[in-house]
């Protein structure tokens, strides 16, 4: 069976007779319509007919799409775009939550800092008052200081006036040879006396020592001449030694000759600091010794050790005289240990 299409409406025709009465579509006759598509298609093979050397260069045209292969198609590449958007939804989804999350750990951070500057506004709230009551106290301590000032200026004043009458006082009754001492004993003497722990320790009115007769402490002695008689104050003399401290007030720092003189031995020490040693027997007797020593402006301190080492006598005579012509020295002198407030008292010559 054969099939021939209408070269005019392009009816197809299934059989193997045509029938004479032309195309049943159009009625266009068989025989001319044949002719002329058999022309038609001579002229277009003549047309496109493609050169021998050229016949097989050229690549063949690809068949045509089918309508299941475009629909194929068609599919997967909505089935693409379908799951192209989803991923792009979850992309978007996530970012979103993200942005979510930080706008949420923002407002958690401006809540953190509120409460913070609400905090340190409390503070400075509480800083204001506090200083404000500050200012009060200091305004109340200035007030005291100044009241303070001119009470210490009003104390000044009497105690330069009384500075003055002590000046006076001690110019007109002041000794060359100490009288007025602290005296400390009797100890046993023996050849081989070991050092006293006073000797190298401060003074103290409160310090007790075990001596001769128990517990023994300072006791203040007033001499009525330049003789310091220690067999008379122990009421006993015969080998003991004891030690005696005075204070002796300079107007200023100066080089002055010590006259000593002791019933028997004697060491002396000025500001702590040795400065004579005479360790024989020998009946007692001013100016037996002469030492050169400084004393400073203020207090000094002298101490005395004065050994007997036999018979009843026992002795001490201490002498301030001037350094180069040897002339008495009136200085004032005391057995009362002076308070830190006395270290100002320093009369000026």
């Amino acid at each position: 069976m054969l099939n021939r299409a209408c070269p005019h409406c392009e009816f197809i025709f299934l059989g193997d007779d045509l029938p004479e009465e032309g195309c049943p579509a159009c009625g266009e006759d068989w025989t001319r319509a044949e002719t002329a598509s058999t022309e038609h298609i001579r002229d277009e093979k003549i047309t496109t007919e493609t050169p021998e050397s050229q016949r097989f260069d050229s690549p063949a045209k690809p068949a045509p799409f089918s309508s299941a292969a475009l629909l194929l198609m068609l599919c997967l590449g909505l089935t693409a775009a379908v799951v192209w958007l989803q991923l792009e939804r979850s992309r978007a989804s996530r970012m979103l939550q993200h942005a979510l999350d930080e706008r949420q750990q923002l407002e958690q951070r401006l809540e953190t800092s509120q409460s913070r500057l609400s905090g340190i506004a409390e503070i400075v709230s509480e800083s204001d008052g506090q200083l404000e009551t500050f200012r009060a106290e200091l305004d109340a301590l200035q007030k005291q200081t100044d009241a303070e000032r001119e009470n210490w200026e009003r104390e000044r004043q009497a105690f330069q006036q009384l500075q003055a009458a002590f000046e006076t006082l001690w110019k007109e009754n002041g000794h060359s040879f100490a009288r007025h001492w602290q005296i400390l004993g009797p100890f046993r003497y023996r050849d081989d006396t070991p050092t006293h722990p006073f000797e190298t320790e401060v003074f103290r009115t409160d310090a007790k020592y075990e001596g001769v007769a128990g517990e023994l402490s300072w006791k203040p002695y007033e001499s009525p001449e330049d003789r310091i008689n220690l067999g008379r104050f122990f009421n006993t003399g015969d080998r003991f030694y004891c030690y005696a401290v005075c204070w002796v007030l300079s107007g200023e720092d100066r080089e002055v000759q010590l006259s000593i003189g002791s019933d028997d031995g004697i060491v002396v020490w000025v500001n702590r600091r040795k400065v004579h040693q005479h360790l024989q027997n020998r009946p007692g007797s001013p100016g037996q010794d002469a030492v050169r020593t400084k004393l400073t402006k203020g207090w000094n301190e002298v101490r005395a050790r004065v050994d007997n080492r036999g018979g009843s006598e026992w002795a001490l005579y201490l002498e301030f005289r001037t350094l180069h012509d040897s002339q008495p020295l009136k200085l004032f002198s005391t057995h009362q240990p002076p308070a830190p407030r006395d270290a100002a008292a320093q009369p000026s010559e």
